[in-house]
């Protein structure tokens, strides 16, 4: 079952006096319960019903604007609460009353209209709303005017504001305030009504062009100035200030040719300013007469007349000034770095007071190599000195000189300066190489204990500046084998270490490819270097220079240069100078002439004294013997006690059978594996010591003679000694035995006999210390 009831809103008869009664079942004792919006719903408690009678119940008046329908559900129970019908569906309309007031959608009524607008120009819209039903009479709203208006109209259905006729004027009112009503109950005077207060401004229409107070004036301005502000022309104008219609826009129309002058508005005052934009030359032009109008942003709403102009007459005034300089700029192409004492370029300046130029003074201001000079009257630049290989220059191989134009008519003098740009030419003959391509490291590890195979690159291009250096180095590939890369580093612009990353690598010869480029990138092929490491071939100092190619293209000879007091060996990629060449020749016959004057003391010293063979035949210092015996017999013994070991080095020789041995400390080793020394025997008597790695023959030398030799060399001491001396030694001493090598000689012998000795000791000297230079 569905009910429909109306109740009124805001009625308060209804108030505890409507009851509906449910006749679920008659005759049955029921009890009546309610559900719903306004019951157990928002809002609750608004309807109620008595649980016997079935009587509904309004607690309070409804507000349509609120809520404007509830809808409810009536049940009906017997005293066991069990539910005897269906539910009855009320659903409850409030019908509207017309107690809502309009209200204007703007608290705010704001227009505006310019002045001497046309009838029907919009002014304003206005607009209000009800809170009463909708599309009822209740919100049905009409507009007025409060009292009436001769110059706006107002729609009263859109509340549409508009001009009635062509009336305004800004300079005669420039605000209105009118009062309006919007009515609903479509305007019934019965209606509820709502009032507002509009303002319409006259806004200013530009009916009063912008007009010059000075029609005509006259400036003086000196020439090559920039000025931002040369005059200021100003203007009046009618309309309201800040407007567009009064804004003011100027114009050149006249005098402006060379775009020497621009004009702007002051945006406070209104007023033209005109500026020097561009130098004004008095040679050229003494005086300009400059026209120049004005009007508004917007266009003119009168009947059209001319507009407003001022004439300025600009009288240009004559400065000296700094040299003209033509060209400023100027490009010239040099041969090559080494074009020296040649013209290069002639800068020419001019003073417009000075026509003969006899005031003009040239220098140059910027030249960073100083490569240049200027005759200081003819304006001729001139190459004075070779472009330095390390000088910066621009792009394009440019290098850039200033020179500066002096008028020195003036106190202080004005300058202007030119720029002459010199492009270096020269044509690119030669790619780059490297001296050495071949080094070898010794394997040993550095005094540090850190280890790095690094040889020095050295580069050569032959082609001057700026075909030639700075080089670049670039290294192309690195062994398959090496364990760490191989680096190039940079040195300066000639020169780079190649080196490993500081582990050692193995024991071989490398070969890598280098690239070497010139300044410009010019390059030839790739350049093969090997760097031989660990076995140096038992190669030492002296030998070919280094990088010296070998024939089929085999790689070339590896020289290896020793640093003297060290175990290092390094090889560098430079060979002996000839100053160095020099100073060994001299250090060799330095020391022969001491060996010279060493034996001449000796001979001095020695005359009158025994003579002992065991002397001549030592070379060495105090402590270094060499015994000699001439008993025959199968066996002849040869020793030499060693100063860097003390030991006994001692020939036998039995039949054909010969060896060498070394007793050191009481014990007997083969003289092979006594440090990095060995002997090398000679038919009939003792080898010489070689072993140029070790301190084996730092003091002394084994002198390498042969037993025939020297037994011959006693016999022929003993028998002149006998005869001239009858047995005794000359200046005393006693004599001597067959078997004994001591012996008395006469003077004559000894002299000879010493001198022999220390020419032989001299020329051992000078071989070992050249030798040791090698190292």
């Amino acid at each position: 079952m569905f009910l429909h009831s109306f109740i009124p809103e805001n009625d308060p008869t209804f108030l505890e006096k409507h009851r509906y009664k449910m006749n679920s079942d008659a005759g049955r004792n029921l009890l009546y319960s309610i559900r719903g919006s306004g019951a157990d719903e928002a809002p609750i408690r608004t309807f109620d019903i008595e649980s016997t009678t079935g009587r509904l119940i309004l607690t309070r008046s409804l507000d349509r604007e609120q809520q404007s329908s509830y809808l409810l559900n009536v049940y009906a129970h017997d005293h066991y609460g069990r539910q005897v019908d269906d539910p009855a569906n009320l659903s409850i309309i409030v019908m509207d009353k017309n107690d809502e007031f309009p209200k204007f959608v703007m608290e705010t009524l704001v227009g505006d209209v310019q002045e001497h607008s046309f009838a029907d120009t919009f002014v304003l819209q206005i607009s209000a709303t009800d809170a009463d039903e909708p599309n009822t009479p209740n919100t049905g709203i009409r507009y007025r005017f409060e009292t009436e208006s001769s110059i706006f109209s107002l729609n009263k259905f859109t509340g549409k504001i508009t001009v009635k006729q062509n009336v305004l004027d800004r300079e005669k009112r420039t605000t209105y305030h009118l009062g309006v009503i919007a009515v609903d109950s479509n305007g019934a005077t019965y209606g509820l009504t709502a009032s507002s207060m509009i303002t319409i401004t006259v806004t200013d229409a530009n009916d009063s062009p912008p007009v010059f107070i000075i029609k005509w004036r006259e400036i003086k301005i000196n020439e090559n100035t920039l000025m931002e502000q040369a005059t200021s022309l100003l203007v009046e104008d009618g309309d309201q200030r800040g407007f567009k219609t009064w804004n003011a826009v100027y114009r050149i129309v006249m005098g402006n040719s060379g775009g020497h002058f621009a004009i702007h508005r002051d945006n406070s005052t209104n007023a033209g300013i005109l500026s020097v934009v561009k130098k004004l030359d008095y040679e050229v032009v003494k005086e300009i007469k400059v026209v120049i109008t004005v009007e508004n942003e917007v266009p003119f709403t009168g009947s059209p007349r001319p507009l407003s102009s001022s004439t300025v007459l600009i009288k240009v005034l004559n400065v000296v000034e700094a040299p003209i300089i033509e060209p400023p700029v100027q490009r010239v192409d040099i041969p090559g770095a080494d074009f020296v004492h040649k013209e290069v370029a002639t800068v020419n300046a001019r003073v417009p007071e000075d026509p003969t130029g006899n005031n003009i003074r040239y220098k140059v201001l910027q030249d960073r190599a100083g490569i240049v000079a200027v005759d200081p009257k003819s304006g001729i630049l001139k190459t004075v000195a070779v472009l330095p290989p390390d000088t910066s220059i621009g792009s394009n191989d440019t290098y850039t000189v200033l020179v500066g134009a002096v008028n020195t008519a003036v106190d202080p003098p004005l300058t202007s300066t030119g720029t002459v740009l010199m492009t270096i030419l020269g044509e690119n003959k030669h790619v780059p190489h490297l001296l050495h391509t071949s080094f070898c490291h010794d394997g040993q590890a550095w005094p540090n204990g850190s280890y790095s195979v690094a040889v020095m690159l050295v580069g050569e291009d032959p082609d001057p500046f700026p075909n030639g250096p700075p080089l670049s180095f670039t290294l192309i590939n690195n062994p398959p084998a090496a364990s760490n890369p191989w680096v190039i580093q940079l040195v300066n612009g000639t020169s780079a270490i190649l080196r490993n990353s500081g582990q050692k690598p193995p024991c071989q010869t490398f070969k890598l490819l280098a690239l070497v480029q010139d300044r410009k990138g010019n390059a030839g092929p790739n350049i093969p270097v090997f760097v031989r490491h660990c076995d140096c071939g038992g190669i030492v100092g002296g030998g070919p220079p280094l990088g010296v190619p070998t024939n089929n293209g085999a790689p070339p000879p590896v020289i290896s240069n020793t640093k003297r007091g060290s175990k290092h060996t390094q090889t560098a990629g430079i060979g002996l100078s000839p100053g160095a060449i020099a100073a060994i020749i001299l250090s060799i016959l330095g020391l022969l002439l001491l060996a010279l004057m060493a034996c001449f003391l000796l001979v001095f010293w020695g005359r009158g004294r025994p003579f002992k063979l065991s002397e001549v035949l030592m070379v060495g210092p105090p402590g270094y013997t060499q015994q000699y015996s001439t008993e025959a017999g199968p066996s002849e013994n040869i020793s030499a006690a060693k100063l860097l070991k003390s030991g006994v080095l001692e020939r036998q020789e039995s039949g054909s059978d010969a060896a060498f041995h070394l007793s050191q400390n009481g014990k007997e080793e083969d003289a092979n594996s006594f440090d990095n020394a060995h002997l090398t025997k000679t038919s009939g008597g003792i080898s010489k010591f070689q072993g140029f790695g070790s301190e084996a023959v730092t003091n002394g030398l084994i002198v390498e003679k042969s037993i025939t030799e020297v037994k011959n060399m006693e016999s022929n001491i003993n028998a002149a000694m006998k005869s001239t001396s009858n047995g005794d030694a000359v200046g005393g001493g006693g004599g001597t035995t067959g078997k004994s090598s001591n012996c008395n000689i006469t003077t004559n012998h000894w002299v000879t006999l010493t001198l022999s000795a220390c020419l032989l000791l001299s020329l051992s000297l000078s071989v070992s210390y050249s030798h040791s230079l090698c190292l």
